[in-house]
């Protein structure tokens, strides 16, 4: 499950310039400022490196989105992480990099999208980007030209490595086999080079008691 949807949404960010439509889906995003607020997590996540802040973010997202229960959530959590730090380091080792002037358009064109109506769900979509805010307390402004900027180099870094490795053909729906296998590739890879350090991470993961057998977990999926 998390595969697919984890290939769809970097697919759906390549060839539509916005993740807009997939962040907004759902209930659990409105509440979801306030949470990262209560935690003094007022960025949105790296993953240059494993983060705890990171992680309990997505493990929220699971148990209120998908209504996993806290186990499953630290897993998926997992696991995520390590795929997109991967994906972080693997970009790096190529050369590859986001500038600050590429994330500012993206994100202005994201917000083009959502001002203007050009985008599916619009008026439902300003709804729950401004709870989103409201909840993060901070200003619209703030938002859009620091927050969103900041994830933009994310989301266009994960598309950079991508569209290094495949072409834009290649980049379609109808090859979900041929992307994971690269992903699961370069996040095993990532896995055997920083074992050490991913084994004191997940200590610190509460209810992830066997690190051994969680890691174990990925591997055997890949």
């Amino acid at each position: 499950m998390k595969k697919n949807l984890f290939i769809t949404w970097i697919i759906i960010a390549i060839l539509t310039s916005t993740s807009l439509s997939v962040a907004a889906n759902g209930d659990w995003f409105e509440n979801l400022g306030e949470k990262l607020n209560d935690n003094e997590t007022l960025s949105p996540p790296s993953y240059e490196k494993l983060e705890l802040s990171n992680h309990n973010q997505l493990v929220y997202s699971f148990t209120n989105k998908n209504g996993m229960n806290k186990s499953e959530a630290n897993q998926m959590a997992l696991e995520i992480q390590l795929e997109k730090a991967a994906i972080f380091n693997e970009a790096k080792s190529r050369g590859l990099s986001v500038s600050k002037s590429e994330a500012q358009q993206a994100a202005m064109t994201e917000r083009e999208l959502l001002l203007n109506g050009k985008s599916a769900n619009s008026e439902e979509m300003k709804a729950k980007v401004n709870s989103f805010i409201e909840g993060l307390g901070i200003s619209e402004a703030e938002y859009w030209e620091d927050y969103v900027v900041e994830a933009k180099k994310n989301v266009l870094l994960e598309q950079k490595l991508l569209e290094h490795e495949f072409n834009r053909i290649e980049l379609s729906k109808d090859n979900f086999k041929k992307i994971q296998k690269f992903l699961d590739e370069i996040t095993v890879s990532y896995i055997n080079e920083q074992k050490q350090s991913i084994g004191n991470f997940v200590k610190d993961i509460d209810q992830i008691k066997d690190v051994q057998e969680s890691i174990n977990k990925i591997t055997e999926k890949k």
